[in-house]
């Protein structure tokens, strides 16, 4: 008799959050309206349009997209390090602590899958993308405690941590207060999630996001920089891991070499473009009549940056996305869909508000966020599928039922998404 392969130990291979999801879109269509979706839905600047269309045409003609590499692409990771190390205030970063990454998810699945074979637990903010608790279950690491928007904790720090920063909280669109450590977290990822938009005070993003990375030596640190939001272009997956951790560095470019071999160019074209306008738009925000010569830095690796028109064509973007999103703000404030925005953004395209009142458990809130969907057209992101558990949810956010809303879509269809919440939720104490 042959004999069978052991079967492996039964485990859960999703987390909370994700077996919610799943259960909350049953039998929901596709063409309901995604009311909660984590994107930027405001519409893609055509100069940004214009220029990956340029780049693109021009990988193909030069044959870039026909190799697996070639030395045509260090001028272009050097320049996308120089810009990097400048935004960032960080003199000693170098093309040789840059990884670029397909997405901010693969750079968190790579931080995690380290942090694993390193014995870290995890403090992670609540709430967070699923990615976060999905990564960590996978590897091996130990979700130790959860910490809220105003800086209370939940769980356990005895352990050596891998601290995550969001900077900003791309749900809450807030900058969450330090975790309270008892002691400095063995590595600290910073999550870059978007560097525009701020609703009131143009620039607050970048400060927040130098102070995080202050938090910890850069040998302890890892930042994952995505231009997914700002740009508007989240399936072009332009993003980077920068660190100087030795141990991480050498693990991520084993993981390259063994998964992936090679990047789109474009990528790292992208991230340079989006790096260079943000320098741009950090300088005139703070009023610094000097300019850097970004021109200089492209042409020295063979692109050609853009003309002065298209640069204010960009920050003017910027600009009117950002009031957008506010003004649809003020219109979930002034409605009659059933929420409470207590959770003010300081930037971004969500909030997570309040129901008022809220729901009586968290299967009564899962089972009507199923209704809403199948019933009223609308896909909702609750809280429970933000991270977390109900326990967790309960004692950081006692006696709250939350909504994720994505204030970036346009006013129409976001207006009549508002109704269709009212409508779903007078009907609520029927369930």
């Amino acid at each position: 008799m042959t004999a069978k392969n052991p079967e492996p130990p039964i485990r859960d291979s999703e987390v909370y959050s994700v077996r919610a999801y799943r259960a909350i879109r049953r039998s929901v269509s596709d063409s309901a309206f995604r009311f909660s979706e984590g994107r930027n839905c405001y519409r893609t600047c055509p100069v940004i349009t214009d220029l990956t269309r340029r780049l693109f045409d021009r990988l193909l003609n030069t044959g870039r997209l026909t190799e697996y590499g070639s030395v045509r692409d260090q001028p272009e990771h050097r320049l996308v390090a120089r810009l990097l190390s400048t935004y960032l205030e960080w003199p000693s970063l170098t093309e040789d602590h840059l990884l670029f990454v397909a997405g901010a998810q693969e750079g968190i699945s790579l931080v995690y899958s380290w942090a694993g074979r390193a014995g870290l637990a995890n403090v992670l903010p609540l709430p967070a993308y699923y990615s976060f608790e999905q990564s960590a279950l996978r590897w091996g690491v130990e979700i130790a405690a959860h910490v809220s928007v105003s800086g209370d904790a939940h769980g356990s720090f005895e352990h050596s941590v891998l601290d995550v920063r969001i900077i900003p909280n791309a749900i809450t669109g807030t900058v969450f207060p330090p975790s309270p450590l008892p002691r400095p977290a063995a590595f600290t990822l910073v999550d870059a999630v978007y560097q525009t938009g701020e609703h009131d005070d143009p620039g607050t993003l970048r400060s927040a996001l130098l102070s995080a990375l202050a938090t910890s030596a850069p040998e302890r640190t890892a930042l994952v920089m995505t231009a997914s939001k700002d740009l508007a272009l989240p399936r072009l997956r332009a993003a980077v891991l920068a660190t100087q951790n030795d141990s991480l560095l050498q693990f991520a470019r084993g993981d390259r070499l063994e998964r992936v071999a090679v990047i789109n160019p474009l990528q790292m074209q992208i991230m340079a473009y989006y790096l260079a306008l943000l320098i741009v738009r950090e300088r005139r925000v703070t009023g610094c009549r000097r300019i850097p010569d970004v021109a200089a830095g492209f042409r020295a690796a063979g692109l050609d940056w853009l003309s002065d028109d298209e640069v204010e064509q960009v920050l003017s973007h910027w600009a009117s996305m950002a009031a957008h999103t506010s003004a649809n703000l003020e219109r979930l404030v002034a409605s009659d869909a059933g929420l409470a925005v207590r959770i003010r953004p300081m930037a971004g395209y969500s909030v997570l508000a309040d129901f008022d009142p809220p729901f009586d458990d968290a299967d009564a809130y899962l089972r009507w966020c199923h209704h809403a969907g199948v019933h009223h057209g609308l896909r909702l992101n609750p809280s429970l599928v933000l991270a977390g558990s109900p326990s967790d949810w309960e004692a950081l956010y006692p006696g709250r039922s939350l909504l994720r809303i994505n204030v970036s879509n346009d006013v129409e269809p976001f207006d009549s998404a508002l109704g269709r919440l009212a409508a779903a939720c007078r009907g609520r104490e029927d369930l």
